[in-house]
């Protein structure tokens, strides 16, 4: 199997540091309060749409990574699902 160059050879390296600035952000805003709470106080923030769409388009880029595929996209997707859970309780 030959091994990829330039732009794709890279894109695993990108992806793993977009999905660990996700997970960052995601804790970070649960740890703040931004996000998170029990029933009529539950908050989230506006820019959990920004970061809904964008954890969307870090789960398709690491479906096409060439080394840790299957990680990047397992922890891409957990992220990913997080995010929606907070978009759908608000």
């Amino acid at each position: 199997m030959e091994r990829p160059k330039g732009l794709k050879a890279g894109l695993p390296v990108a992806v793993a540091a977009a999905v660990l600035a996700n997970w960052v952000l995601f804790i970070a805003f649960a740890v703040t309060g931004q996000i998170g709470g029990f029933g009529s106080h539950y908050m989230t923030t506006r820019l959990a749409n920004v970061f809904l769409l964008a954890s969307l388009l870090v789960l398709i880029a690491a479906i096409f990574a060439y080394v840790g595929r299957w990680q990047l996209s397992l922890a891409s997707m957990l992220v990913f699902a997080l995010w929606v859970g907070s978009e759908l309780v608000a």
